[in-house]
């Protein structure tokens, strides 16, 4: 099978350099290479490594798959081709395309575009907008060049890469995003959980959702769920801390927004309450939205003794946020 290209079109341009780097470290073993970066399309060339059959498109797809949750919310359009970038002339006269087998239903894409394919494909193409009639999908992008290169894919229905609806019911509040982005690779099961500043409740339905055996909400204002799992302690965090003092938590959230260094006092008040084997995850605020704080992630990673100190900007980040996970110990697993 011919290398392949992962065509994205994202939903703001906020997001493209977090795709960037997404791409070319999760799908670095495919290497991964950005060729096309205009407006919010993104094209990256891949290859299947010759010395490792493994790699290959179905592993690829495999890997996609797996994030599709964040491209849903980010991306319009993704899709793999193995065809090289033509011109329209090249893509109209594909004789894959007038397959009497076939019957075509065209994804998202321009206007221009669309109105475009619909007025000059050839009659022998059976087109519909009716998703149950069609076999194939027609995923089709133009670059900006002059002229311009089209990259397109004939996907069988329904597309392995087809992207899932937004979750149904949605959250409570879009903070909910944040913490599925950073902790879905976690087992979360039967765990001790406190999140602190939980109002209305957009991480803690997370962790519910997640089956963890309790948690305690440490916020004033209204938490808008209720479980038999929760508690919800109607105060501040320093006021808290007295009455749970003698507990001991696996999992601490919390989505404060606080500034890098006052991080590191809220983080010194929580090393008593946490397990030997814990996860952090605290969302960090910066003053001019650059990431300046590698002195202060050493001072905590030393004051609590943790192997990891990880620093993102999730997909699910405003421009000023980055998302902080601390882990100590073993894996929580």
């Amino acid at each position: 099978m011919d290398d392949p290209f992962l065509v994205l079109r994202t939903c703001g341009h906020s997001h493209k350099n977090r795709f960037i780097s997404f791409f070319t470290t999760n799908l670095s073993e495919y290497g991964a290479e950005l060729m096309t970066n205009e407006g919010s399309l993104l094209i990256f060339s891949l290859k299947y490594p010759p010395n490792s059959p493994l790699l290959n498109a179905t592993s690829l797809l495999s890997n996609l798959r797996s994030s599709l949750p964040i491209f849903s919310r980010y991306a319009s359009l993704i899709f793999l081709t193995t065809s090289p970038p033509c011109p329209y002339a090249d893509l109209l006269a594909d004789p894959k395309l007038s397959d009497p087998e076939v019957t075509l239903k065209l994804a998202k894409t321009s206007p221009e575009l669309k109105k475009s394919l619909i007025n000059d494909l050839p009659p022998s193409v059976k087109m519909s907008p009716d998703s149950s009639s069609c076999t194939h999908t027609l995923e089709c992008v133009s670059t900006s060049s002059s002229p311009p290169k089209f990259y397109y894919s004939l996907t069988p229905n329904p597309s392995p890469l087809l992207l899932p609806p937004p979750p149904s019911p949605p959250p409570i509040c879009r903070s909910y995003y944040k913490l599925s982005e950073s902790l879905s690779s976690y087992n979360l099961l039967h765990k001790k959980c406190i999140d602190i500043g939980s109002s209305p409740g957009g991480w803690t339905s997370y962790l519910l959702e997640r089956g963890v055996d309790n948690i305690i909400c440490v916020d004033p204002g209204v938490m808008e769920i209720k479980d038999d799992r929760l508690v919800h302690m109607k105060c501040k965090f320093e006021d808290a801390l007295l009455d749970i003092s003698s507990l001991k938590f696996d999992v601490l959230v919390c989505d404060a927004n606080v500034f890098p260094e006052v991080a590191v006092g809220f983080l010194e008040k929580t090393i008593g309450i946490m397990e030997e084997e814990c996860l952090v995850n605290v969302t960090l605020k910066l003053t001019n939205g650059r990431w300046e704080g590698e002195e202060v992630i050493e001072r905590i990673k030393v004051m609590g003794g943790f192997d990891e100190v990880k620093v993102e900007w999730l997909f699910a980040n405003g421009r000023k946020e980055r998302n902080m996970l601390l882990r100590r110990s073993k894996k929580i697993s």
